[in-house]
Order: structure tokens, then C-alpha cells, then sequence
């Protein structure tokens, strides 16, 4: 008897503060989104003990704190078998997915494909924001903050010709510098609605890894289908692009962990209606791809 099931981490923070709904999570519960992959559905909310850290200041002592419980979780269904999900949050949680995923296969060689308006692999020296949700995605590949990997179980981190980014239509000067000098795969937004294109790189990818996970930030769509966004960029990919995309990753069935993120933004925007459908969009469509 099959007794894999979906393990759903469902991430209630803004970075690392507290940020409870009306958000995407109502409505991904409420339209029974998650049951869209066939599987039964095992839902965690995931809580830190946040009060202990700043109210309105993301650090990385706070990420770590978040990331070791996201990697406890969802390393426990992966080695259980499951398919496990991440909703809620921005991309600082990825480098704990990447780590649980290192930590339930550790003989194993993973890669991820990251779906980003932005490049986030800046680093403590080249950041001038100083944001850590624009660093997660260099962190999984080594490019800064071994701590970060090690405390997650991110070690070693993955390789770099094991990763692909794509559309990253905003990257800051450094980025584009540290991505020419890497083995780092990289697709603009045209060679990403290219789908012959997109697919010969995810295939080469695939064909050298035991496992693959696909993380989306919500600000790969163009800004008409995230409006409120924090770092909403505009002259991207469709939905339809985005969709395409995600069949390309998932076709592969080397995909153990997906992760939709930065869909919700308590700031007052308007548009969060059309950001939350979105998110539910590309939530359903990557797993319709694990269904089938």
C-alpha cells in the first residue's frame, strides 16, 4: 500500500515576522488546493518562537531560528517518502528546504531551479539593502554564509552547474558579475518563454541529479499578476509562460519540493485579490505536474 502523502509547510511570516491573513493560505485551504496533487495532505504550520526576536526587523539570526524548524519538518516527510510543499513566506526559507532535502539524501546529487524576478544571490558584501531574502538562492549554491547552510544542514550546499536561474530581469551589478563567473545556468525572460529553450536546460540539469527542487517566487509573473508585491517588477513572463515552465521542471519526475512564496505582503497595497489567485494558480499547477 502507497503511503505517500503531500506534507504542506505553510510559512505565516513576512521574512521572519508574524503576518496573519486575510492572505493566500485562507484561500489555498478554503478551494482545497492542496488536494489538487491526488495525494492525502498533511498541512504544518509552521511556528519559531518569533516573539524572542526583533518585531519589524528580519536577521539572520532569525532566519536560522525559522530555517531549523522548516528543515526538522519537512526533512522528516522527505525521508518518510513524501512530497513536500512550501506555501507562505519569502524565499529565506528556501536554504532550509535546500538543507532538509541534504539532510534526507545526503548521497545524493540535487538540484534546484529557481523561478525569480531577482537574482538573490547577493551576498553580506555586495547587498546594498542589506535584505536577506535577496542572498537565499547564492546561499544554496556556497557562494556566502556557510553558517546559514550549516545550521540548516545545507553542507555541502548544492552545485553550482546544478542550478538554474531564470527570468531574473532585475539583477543588481554584482549579481550578474558573480553569475558570469560561476557555472551557475541562467535564462533571461525571452529564453524562458522559450520553451525549447527553457526545457534543453532543465533537461541537462535533470539528466545529472538524483532530485530537483522548484522554487517560485510569485514576482517571476509580470507585475499585472502580483500587484502588491514588495519588490513587484514589471515586463516579465505570463501566467502562461510561468505555467509552461513549471510543466518543463515537473516532467522531468525528478522534483521532490516545491515552493510558491511572496505571494502575501501586509502593506497595504491594493491587489492582494489577484496576487492570492495568483499564488493559487501556480500552486495548483505544479502540483497537477506531481499528479500526474
Amino acid at each position: 500500500m502507497d503511503k505517500r502523502k503531500l506534507t504542506v509547510l505553510e510559512i505565516p511570516y513576512d521574512a521572519t515576522v508574524y503576518a496573519p491573513g486575510p492572505r493566500e493560505l485562507d484561500l489555498y485551504r478554503r478551494e482545497k488546493v492542496y488536494e489538487t496533487a491526488g495525494l492525502p495532505v498533511e498541512r504544518i504550520t509552521v511556528s519559531y518562537d518569533h516573539e524572542k526576536h526583533p518585531a519589524d526587523k528580519d536577521t539572520f539570526e532569525s532566519q536560522i531560528a525559522l530555517g531549523k524548524v522548516i528543515a526538522g519538518h519537512a526533512s522528516a516527510a522527505f525521508q518518510k517518502g513524501d512530497r513536500v510543499l512550501m506555501t507562505g513566506g519569502n524565499c529565506g526559507p528556501a536554504v532550509a528546504m535546500a538543507g532538509a532535502l541534504r539532510q534526507a539524501f545526503p548521497d545524493k546529487r540535487l538540484g534546484l531551479i529557481w523561478l525569480d524576478a531577482h537574482g538573490d544571490l547577493n551576498t553580506p558584501d555586495t547587498s546594498v539593502s542589506g535584505m536577506i531574502g535577496g542572498m537565499p538562492f547564492g546561499v544554496c549554491w556556497g557562494n556566502s554564509l556557510p553558517q546559514w547552510q550549516e545550521a540548516v544542514g545545507l553542507t555541502p550546499p548544492f552545485r553550482e552547474e546544478d542550478c538554474l536561474l531564470s527570468d531574473g530581469r532585475n539583477l543588481d551589478p554584482p549579481e550578474v558579475e558573480m553569475l558570469e563567473r560561476s557555472n551557475v545556468h541562467y535564462l533571461d525572460t525571452e529564453q524562458l518563454k522559450d520553451t525549447e529553450r527553457f526545457a534543453e536546460v532543465v533537461r541537462r540539469i535533470a539528466d545529472q541529479v538524483d532530485g530537483l527542487y522548484l522554487h517560485i517566487d510569485a514576482d517571476v509573473l509580470d507585475g499585472a499578476y502580483v500587484p502588491d508585491h514588495k519588490t513587484v517588477e514589471y515586463n516579465g513572463p505570463g501566467m502562461d509562460d510561468v505555467k509552461r515552465a513549471i510543466d518543463t521542471v515537473m516532467q522531468t519526475g525528478k522534483v521532490l519540493a516545491y515552493a510558491v512564496v511572496s505571494v502575501y505582503f501586509p502593506n497595504g497595497k491594493p491587489g492582494k485579490d489577484i496576487s492570492a489567485r495568483s499564488g493559487s494558480e501556480l500552486v495548483k499547477q505544479g502540483l497537477l505536474g506531481w499528479k500526474e
